[in-house]
C-alpha cells in the first residue's frame, strides 16, 4: 500500500514489471503469482526458505503499510528485513547492510487484508523495496 494516509492505493499498476525480480524463487511458483489475484497461486522458496523480492515503481512512492498473505503453517514467514532504494540488490546485500525495518510477524499478520505498518519516516521516497524473507517457523522451504 502507498500514498498519503488518506489516499491508499495498490502499488502494483505501478511497478516497472521488467526491472522487479525475486532470488531463490521456485520456477514453478514464482513471484509474478502475487500480483495475479489468485490466492491458490503463490510465490515458493526453491534450495532453502530465504526469498529476496525487489520491486521498482514508476515514480516515488511512500509507503505506510504492506500487505502479506501467507499460509498458517511453518512455511510462512517469521522474519522480514525492507530495505528501501537498493539497485539490484543480491543476498549478500540483504544479509550485510542495515535494513529500513525489520518486520517481526506472526500468523495473524499474514491474513486476507491485514496490513503490517511501516515506519513512514523511513518510507516516504520510496523508488524500490526490496523484501527479505530472512526466516520462516522451521519450514524447508518459505511459501507466500
Amino acid at each position: 500500500m502507498a500514498s498519503a494516509a488518506s489516499d491508499v492505493q495498490e502499488l502494483s499498476p505501478i511497478l516497472i514489471k521488467s526491472a522487479c525480480y525475486c532470488l531463490n524463487q521456485h520456477s514453478s511458483f514464482p513471484f509474478t503469482n502475487l500480483f495475479v489475484g489468485d490466492e491458490t497461486l503463490y510465490l515458493k522458496s526453491d534450495v532453502d526458505h530465504q526469498l529476496l523480492i525487489h520491486l521498482v515503481f514508476q515514480t516515488y512512492v511512500r509507503l505506510h503499510a504492506i500487505s502479506i498473505i501467507a499460509p498458517g503453517d511453518d512455511s510462512a514467514p517469521t522474519g522480514i528485513k525492507l530495505f528501501t532504494n537498493l539497485s539490484s540488490p543480491g543476498f549478500s546485500d540483504a544479509e550485510d547492510l542495515e535494513p529500513a525495518q525489520i518486520l517481526n510477524v506472526g500468523p495473524d499478520d499474514f491474513l486476507p487484508g491485514n496490513k503490517i505498518g511501516v515506519k513512514i519516516v523511513k518510507f516516504q521516497q520510496v523508488n524500490s523495496l526490496s523484501i527479505f524473507i530472512e526466516e520462516n517457523n522451521g519450514e524447508e522451504f518459505s511459501v507466500l
